[in-house]
């Protein structure tokens, strides 16, 4: 019994150690959740307008349009009622490598704040200066609708909106596309999130419902504002019609800003599709990148799966692509690895004839570029 006691003794005495370094551990690792809780509510706090409830303990899952999955945190006020959302998402690869951020908008998906976080390895007194509140407050009060300019730093494109930090491009160039791409998170998942869209007011008793009818003038008007770069004139006041080949028309929408051209809508048909022609309105930049597509609904595409090629997630895969992309042929990727965007699965045909369409508007635009100055 004596010669068994020390063995005794040093079992007991691991257990405590082993109880005590559990304890000490988890205490650790509670500490440690609750200041990154912490960490990330300040830094919410930084983005969003003020809010009452707790926008970590209401994420929503969305998709950027490269598929990733990432975090919605949306902000209420007193009583509820939504009053914005961030969102949490990386840039694509700035000077450093890729920065974590998270932007926040305002109930009217206007840019209200954005934080970098931490991790970056951006170079400190260069591509740090895009974390400078000086900096950042050029992005504020921008929305996707009535953006003052293309989301580009102005090194990139004069009819940028954003000036680039001087010896931070690249890092600049990141950031501004990444805060682009979080407006498009958003808008896309819209929808999702409780409250955000407000509901249409209550039926009157006795009133009977009226089908809504498709304007197709409406649509040109509001899609002008999505498709181009930021302008004030009326570009479908100044549309310019030209003759195709095959006897059919386009129509040409110049963009001017300050009576300077910043850009050129197209409306055109594409080829049938599985049904038939879709009608589309495709806008470009001065370099001739696609700024935005559109698709005029009252087709004939299956709904369900032909009618998905109008979903603008999937239209915006078409954006800052050109005509003659490096490495690339204006075809969907089912049909040619090099293909310039996925297809929808189950709309394969309408799909390819939307790519083949905006490729032939690009070439319309091409042609005819000379008559818009």
């Amino acid at each position: 019994m004596k010669a068994a006691m020390p063995i005794i003794v040093l079992t007991v005495i691991a257990a405590v150690a082993a109880a005590i370094l559990s304890l000490v551990s988890t205490g650790t690792a509670a500490a440690r959740e609750a200041a990154d809780r912490n960490f990330k509510l300040a830094s919410l706090d930084e983005v969003l307008p003020e809010y009452a409830n707790e926008p970590d303990m209401e994420t929503i899952e969305a998709e950027t349009i490269g598929g990733k999955r990432v975090l919605l945190y949306p902000a209420r006020g007193p009583e509820g009622e939504y009053v914005g959302v961030a969102v949490e998402l990386n840039t694509m690869p700035a000077y450093g490598g890729v920065i974590g951020m998270l932007v926040g908008v305002d109930a009217e998906r206007r840019v209200n704040g954005f934080k970098i976080l931490p991790g970056h390895k951006e170079t400190p007194g260069l591509g740090t200066k895009v974390m400078e509140e000086g900096w950042k407050s050029q992005f504020y009060g921008q929305s996707l609708v009535d953006a003052r300019g293309t989301w580009k730093v102005r090194k990139d494109d004069p009819a940028g909106m954003i000036d680039e930090v001087t010896g931070a491009t690249i890092t600049s160039r990141a950031v501004t596309a990444t805060v682009e791409e979080a407006l498009m998170v958003i808008e896309s998942s819209i929808a999702s999130i409780p409250g955000a869209v407000p509901e249409p007011p209550p039926e009157q008793e006795g009133q009977a419902e009226e089908p809504s009818e498709f304007s197709a003038e409406g649509f040109r008007h509001e899609s002008l504002e999505h498709v181009l770069p930021a302008f004030d004139n009326h570009p479908d006041k100044n549309a310019l019609e030209v003759e195709l080949e095959d006897g059919k028309a386009a129509i040409l929408y110049p963009a001017r800003f300050e009576n300077e051209l910043v850009g050129v809508a197209v409306e055109i048909d594409t080829p049938p599709g599985y049904v038939g022609s879709l009608n589309i309105i495709v806008g470009v930049d001065l370099e001739r990148r696609v700024t935005g597509v559109r698709v005029f609904p009252g087709h004939e595409e299956t709904p369900g799966s032909g009618d998905l090629v109008e979903d603008v997630k999937w239209l915006d895969t078409f954006k800052g692509k050109t005509l003659g992309e490096e490495g690339k042929v204006w075809k969907c990727r089912g049909d040619d690895p090099d293909g310039i965007v996925d297809e929808i699965t189950g709309a394969t045909i309408t799909c390819r004839a939307v790519v083949e369409g905006v490729g032939f508007a690009l070439e319309v635009i091409e042609k005819n570029w000379d008559r818009l100055n």
